[in-house]
């Protein structure tokens, strides 16, 4: 990739920054190993290009950008291909829209880190150093070791991390019922005899 490309990727970025949050819609299926880590891959990606933005380029950032597109190319390029096809699969017709959202909202995510995180030129420059010191286009465990948890796609990963961070329940004791046919009824109370009332004249003799 020549340094016109990155500088018009870098340009998208920003442009997409200024766009609002998005919301997200719910996803019919729950994310496979490798879909996870395309996303991974494109959040790592992202928060670099935002890097190179937001930093000062007296760092390098700029030049070590161009530098780990330009090694890892191909892989990137896959990884585009593979989003989309997730994102298709996840939203159908109205994929193209939800893909654009969700470049949009990890540029925001990355953009707010900038401004909270200390050390972030910093330690975004040695991310890139070790980004452009991977063999070509091998970057899929660093995204994994960097992207614990990948942003939202649907409702997908936001389930899987509450599940993951739940406390399992201690099983139910089972509540035991009587058998109503082996239940003998108590027999009637006999009735008492009536008073005589105290009033009542005596009997002559």
């Amino acid at each position: 990739m020549t340094m016109k490309s990155v500088a018009t990727a870098m340009f998208v970025a920003a442009s997409l920054m200024s766009a609002a949050a998005p919301a997200f819609a719910s996803a019919g299926e729950c994310l496979s190993a490798s879909d996870r880590n395309a996303v991974q891959i494109r959040q790592m990606h992202v928060q670099l290009m935002v890097a190179a933005l937001k930093c000062d380029d007296s760092l390098g950032l700029r030049d070590s950008y161009g530098a780990y597109v330009s090694k890892h190319n191909s892989v990137l390029n896959g990884n585009a291909q593979s989003l989309r096809s997730l994102f298709q699969k996840t939203y159908g017709g109205d994929s193209s829209r939800q893909f654009d959202r969700f470049i949009t909202r990890l540029a925001n995510d990355a953009s707010s880190q900038a401004q909270t995180q200390m050390g972030y030129c910093e330690s975004n420059l040695e991310l890139l150093h070790k980004a452009v010191a991977l063999p070509a286009n091998q970057v899929d465990d660093l995204a994994r070791e960097v992207i614990a948890v990948p942003a939202e796609v649907g409702r997908c990963t936001k389930t899987e991390q509450r599940k993951a961070e739940a406390p399992k329940k201690a099983p139910e004791k089972p509540v035991k019922v009587a058998d109503a046919s082996k239940t003998q009824p108590k027999p009637a109370a006999k009735p008492k005899p009536a008073a005589k009332p105290a009033d009542q004249a005596a009997k002559p003799h």
